[in-house]
């Protein structure tokens, strides 16, 4: 490529020329132009007689082909002849112009023609226009036009198209930051994920490491990601499917360190599985009951300490800080878990129940453990004190190192609670210490201790048992346990259950009973009730001491039949205030008492029963009508033990446990099938009927004319009193297959009824009729027409029935199937949103929820609060007003309030995260925030808060601050503790909420950096280093503290000067003695407890130490409050920062002499 610079008075513009290229004087109309040979690089260009050498500079990286040769510029004439190049003539301004010069094509071996010759005109011939000065001036005017629009243009075109790709790239990149947001909240952090099998199955390995199995299923070891988890499978889904759901639901909804994590679950077909933390040391058992297998030392004394003090502290978690009381129904050591620290969590959850606050007790179905049973279970009348007693169990083995029933041990010894209330009693308690560990003896009195907090727990009496917290302040030395307890830890006579009536029961133990290890059985067994055999007269004494009166009744219960056998005879009637003897021997009636409520039997026939007709029903009988109400009993096998529901025909329930004889003799042995054992407690009835043999229940019809026979004549007889042990010595049993079994037994003597089908019920074939003649091929004629007919029919028949039969099958099969699936997939839907759990809304939802936003309660710092209802609930929804603003927050508000759980925190009850939308709902608190209460405002008429309402506030706000620092897996420090974050409900507890600036500090961390947040007012003194730990919290709550004593803000600037800073005024007041000035003057009650909130005052300057090492934890704030500890006395009276004030962490710290936490706590 060259480039062509002109240097003439035309100034012509550059021309690009390739190789071979056209010049043309742009000054002539007309004319030819002139050509520039290829390797030259002068030009000249004459121009009105002038001549100018035009300096050529050639691009040596022109690579362009030569164009086609340029033709020699003649003038043209009308004729076809080619002329020589015209001469310019003169014109005038009205002549038209010469016409242009027609081209004539050279070769390209042609030499090229020489210039034309150009001659001038007249200046005056030229029209004005196109004259040399007016060219100049128009050329330059175009230049400078095309020089100012040209960078313009391209500036504006250039911004336009940088504006648009900025604002596609933005709302693009705001698209799939969106889309990445909502993902994030596809899975709230903390609670429980959804897996699928297939997932769990390569996590586990094909489930190939089995840790351990219990009732419902088996657990495997497995690894998702870097976090080893525990995968508890269900053996079928139809098994403890109800445990399933409540595990899932219970334990997805809660959140404390004590308690075992629930990290997912799978509910895909028919597949049930729980994903838990691995809890690498194992269960409890593994480590306190001396086992062979186990090689490690027993544990030392303060290990079992923190293990107990563990278990106590996730009871009282479950009991007391959750929404509604959670009784965990199956405490024992293989539901207790161990870290590698020995820290011990609470597992399983499958048999819990909840109960609402409102509810003393719940009626529900026997369920836990049979050696951790509460004597309430006699009744179903159960609350939480059921784990309370279940943990005092587990206390006595942690202490001594064995089971609770131990059958390997020596007759007296194998019921440890038995034998510890005869060691108790006999002041040998040191005897159950475990002898394994030389530690625990070296702390016996300690053990001792220990132990009398178990026989706390075990008391009878669920009212005299302590709640978890108790224990907790028990075993953290703020209080002691209750010394005026009953030893008696087995229900014996005169036990009052805690329900209607006064319960009447033998003498002989029963409780031990309770708890006693069930048998699996699969002979049908029946109940034996009456007392042991007696040779001469024996008194039974029953005290009755409530105001009904009873009819005692001797009577034998089939527990395999659906009714009550009786004798003959009359009832003693027993009134109120009396104590009567009620005498027995071989040969006159007797009985043992069966009633309607809370009956519980030993295996000797001993029992225990709430009876009368104000919360029982009349017992035995020995003659008269048959009781109004009589039991059917429900056998139920639950893993390897054995029950005996009892539900009464008037509806109420009574659960029994079974515990059952070991059999002795042999019996009528059956040939083959299942036996059915019968054991008669009374003298033997001489007809009893067993429809259907052995395959079926012995049941025992009633009818009017039941009686009882004995020997060749039926004459109606009593009943003798022996207990079940042998085979009769004389039985008739007839061989064929009766209606009614006889057989007889001599009187006194003691036997078992073995029911049997004959061994022989098979009959010969039946003989052929006589004139019957055989058909077969040998037969001579032709076949008949008739018997071809009927074998076709016979045939076509068969098919026919056949394919129908095969049809009705398949159908069957076909609507069983579908049902099923359609179950499957019900109980998959139902675990579609966990109940407890945040759920996510979409905006419209919440639109609709709230009437378009149309009820505004209040805003904050990153939006505002509004009214709605979703179905009968009302809740509160917190919109963020932009979506940048406050997102961080609002995804630390989601992750941390969704995954936690405390009655005094605001319940999170689900988001929303759409677009640009971000919304929190949150339960409705009625009495909206503290600050509307406590400070004297003109819009609220409602009076000052009195003071017993304002202890409850503050005990509330510690309370969650306690669970939030010390009771979840991570310490949660708030940061932003003010009355505005204070809601109230409508009975005045306090909840703590908005945990948009928390911050999660690991257990193992003492202190994090952190950029300042919070509220000004409110704002510990560290926030100054950004060295923050929980105890910023404890500041700020002794701030409110203050508040909420006083009646005033902390920073009021309406009040004079000096006494705009509140804190600075206590410092003033304390040091002068003047702190009852501080005391709310508005409200009369609060002055009459003058005392008692001078006390809460010093508990709040406690927590406003400037050095955070001095300030309490939140728990020894509530062991304060509660009354259990005092609070510190030698406190630091400076509250304010000023000169070399240590913040309580490495270095000090040096400040100006003015005060500075007045600065931290100024106006926002």
């Amino acid at each position: 490529m060259a480039v062509v610079s002109i240097s003439s008075p035309l100034r012509l513009l550059p021309l690009l020329l390739l190789h071979v290229a056209p010049v043309w004087p742009a000054a002539i109309p007309v004319g030819g132009g002139v050509k520039l040979d290829q390797g030259a690089n002068v030009l000249n260009v004459c121009v009105n007689a002038v001549c100018t050498p035009i300096n050529v500079r050639r691009s040596p990286t022109a690579e362009s082909p030569l164009p086609a040769p340029l033709a020699k510029v003649t003038p043209t004439t009308p004729s076809t002849q080619p002329a020589p190049p015209a001469k310019a003539t003169p014109t005038t301004p009205s002549a038209p112009p010469a016409p242009p010069a027609k081209a004539t094509p050279t070769t390209p071996s042609a030499q090229p023609a020489p210039p034309a010759k150009v001659t001038p005109t007249a200046p005056s011939a030229l029209p004005a226009s196109i004259g040399p000065t007016s060219m100049k001036v128009k050329s330059s005017s175009l230049r400078r036009v095309v020089a100012i629009l040209a960078p313009v243009g391209g500036f504006i075109l250039l911004t336009i198209l940088f504006l648009l790709t900025y604002f596609i790239s933005k709302q693009t990149t705001e698209q799939q930051q969106h889309e990445m947001e909502e993902e994030e909240f596809g899975e709230v952090q903390g609670t429980p994920m959804r897996f699928t099998f297939q997932q769990l199955k390569e996590a586990t390995e094909q489930f190939a490491d089995k840790l351990g199995e219990g009732g419902f299923g088996s657990v495997f070891k497995g690894q998702i990601s870097d976090e080893r988890i525990a995968v508890k499978r269900l053996d079928r889904a139809g098994q403890g499917k109800r445990e399933f759901a409540a595990e899932v639901q219970t334990i997805g909804s809660i959140h404390h360190i004590n308690l075992v994590r629930l990290i997912g679950f799978c509910a895909e077909k028919s597949h049930r599985l729980l994903v838990y933390e691995y809890m690498p040391k194992g269960s409890l058992d593994r480590w306190i009951y001396g086992r062979h297998d186990n090689d490690s030392p027993p544990p030392h004394w303060r290990t079992r300490c923190k293990i107990i003090t563990n278990i106590a502290k996730g009871l009282a978690y479950l009991h007391e800080e959750c929404m509604k009381k959670i009784a965990h129904l199956d405490v024992k050591p293989q539901n207790i878990l161990l870290d590698d620290d020995f820290n011990a969590k609470l597992s399983d959850f499958g048999l819990c129940k909840i109960i609402d606050r409102d509810m003393s007790q719940v009626f529900t179905r026997m369920r836990g453990t049979p050696g951790y049973l509460a004597p309430e279970w006699l009744t179903s009348q159960i609350t939480e004190k059921a784990d309370v007693y279940s943990f005092g169990v587990v206390v006595m083995e942690v202490i001594s190192g064995r089971k609770n029933l131990d059958n390997s041990r020596s007759e007296e010894s194998i019921h440890l609670i038995t034998q510890l209330e005869e060691k108790v009693k006999t002041n040998r308690l040191v005897e159950l210490i475990d002898n394994k560990s030389n530690d625990m003896l070296a702390h016996k009195q300690d053990v001792i201790e220990m132990m009398n907090l178990a026989m706390w727990c075990l008391q009878i009496d669920c009212k005299r048992r302590p709640k978890m917290s108790e224990v907790v302040k028990v075993l953290e030395g703020a209080m002691n346990a209750e010394s005026n307890i009953d030893h008696n830890f087995i229900a014996t006579s005169q036990v009052y259950f805690g329900a209607a009536g006064n319960v009447v029961s033998s003498v002989p133990p029963l409780a031990s009973h309770v708890s006693a290890t069930a048998t699996s059985v699969t002979l049908l067994l029946l109940l034996f009730l009456l007392l042991p055999v007696v040779s001469t007269t024996t008194a039974v004494t029953f005290n009755i001491t409530n105001r009904c009166s009873y009819t005692v009744w001797p009577a034998a219960v089939l527990l395999d039949g659906n009714e009550l056998l009786e004798g003959g005879g009359g009832g003693m009637r027993l009134d109120p205030g009396k104590t009567w003897t009620l005498n027995m021997a071989d040969d006159t009636s007797s009985g043992h008492i069966w009633a309607r409520t809370g009956c519980s039997f030993d295996s000797k026939g001993n029992g225990s029963c709430q009876t009368g007709d104000c919360g029982g029903l009349l017992a035995c009988k020995t003659s008269g009508e048959l009781p109004l109400t009589i039991a059917d009993f429900a056998l139920n096998q639950h893993g390897s033990n054995t029950f005996f529901e009892i539900s009464l025909r008037d509806g109420f329930n009574v659960p029994m446990e079974f515990l059952p004889m070991p059999v002795k003799g042999q019996g009528l042995g059956c040939s083959k099938g299942p036996r059915c054992v019968a054991d008669i407690t009374s003298q033997c009835p001489s007809k009893l009927k067993a429809p259907g043999g052995c395959r079926s229940p012995c049941r025992v019809f009633n009818d009017e004319s039941m009686h009882c026979c004995l020997g060749p004549r039926c004459e109606p007889t009593k009943y003798s009193t022996f207990f079940v042990r042998m085979c009769p010595q004389a039985l008739s049993f007839s061989n064929h297959a009766p209606k009614e079994t006889d057989f007889s037994c001599p009187t006194g003597v003691n036997y078992q009824v073995v029911f049997c089908p004959p061994i022989n019920l098979a009959s010969s074939p039946a003989p052929s009729p006589p004139n019957s003649t055989a058909i077969g091929p040998s037969s001579t004629g032709p076949p008949s027409k008739k018997v071809d007919t009927v074998v076709s029919i016979a045939i076509v028949g068969s098919v026919v029935s056949f394919i129908l039969t095969a049809a009705f099958i398949l159908f069957v099969v076909h609507r069983r199937l579908t049902r099923r699936c359609h179950e499957m997939e019900e109980e998959e839907a139902e675990f579609g949103k966990l109940q407890g759990t945040p759920m996510r809304f979409t905006f419209q939802q919440l639109d609709v929820a709230t009437e378009q936003f149309k009820d505004k309660l209040g805003e904050g710092g990153f939006g505002s609060v509004y009214k709605g209802r979703l179905g009968e609930e009302r809740i509160a929804v917190k919109r963020l007003d932009q979506a940048g603003q406050g997102k961080s927050e609002f995804l630390a508000e989601v992750q941390t309030i969704g995954s936690i759980h405390h009655i005094n925190l605001v319940r999170l009850f689900g988001f929303c995260a759409e677009k640009s939308h971000r919304l929190l709902v949150y339960e409705y608190m009625p009495k909206g925030s503290l600050d509307k209460w406590i400070y004297c405002q003109h819009n609220n008429t409602a009076p000052p808060l009195q003071w017993r309402v304002r202890c409850r506030i503050i005990t509330n706000i510690a309370k969650g601050l306690s669970y939030l620092h010390e009771d979840c897996m991570k310490r949660i420090a708030h940061l932003d503790v003010k009355p505005q974050n204070i809601l109230i409900d409508h009975d005045f507890n306090a909840k703590i909420s908005d945990f948009g600036l928390c911050k999660l500090i690991d257990r193992d961390m003492s202190q994090v950096v952190t950029r300042m947040r919070g509220t000004p007012g409110y704002l510990a003194p560290e926030w100054l280093t950004s060295h923050i730990t929980e105890k910023a919290d404890v500041y700020s709550f002794g701030v409110v503290v203050m508040e909420i004593v006083s009646g005033r803000k902390n920073l009021d600037t309406s009040r004079s000067e000096e006494s705009i800073h509140l804190i600075t005024l206590l410092e003033e007041k304390v040091k002068n003695g003047h702190l009852v000035d501080l005391i709310d003057k508005n409200s009369n009650d609060m002055q009459a407890h003058e005392q008692d909130v001078i006390q809460m005052m010093k508990l709040a300057m406690w927590c406003l130490q400037i050095d955070c090492k001095r300030r309490p934890k939140m728990s020894e704030v509530v062991k304060v409050l509660e009354g259990t500890m005092d609070a510190e006395s030698k406190i630091d009276l400076n509250f304010v920062v000023t000169n070399q004030a240590n913040f309580g962490v490495a270095a000090n710290v040096t400040s100006s002499a003015a005060p500075l936490a007045s600065h931290l706590s100024g106006p926002r």
